[in-house]
């Protein structure tokens, strides 16, 4: 399977957001947990 530079970087970019997506909604619902433990 061979794939064409301008291919492979665009499946990059979309991995690497896929991946910062993912670690910002981790952050937030570490945040918002710890809120919530803190107040209760």
């Amino acid at each position: 399977m061979t794939m064409t530079p301008d291919a492979r970087d665009r499946l990059v970019r979309r991995v690497i957001a896929t991946v910062m997506v993912l670690l910002f909604v981790a952050i937030a619902g570490m945040l918002a947990l710890g809120v919530a433990f803190w107040r209760s």
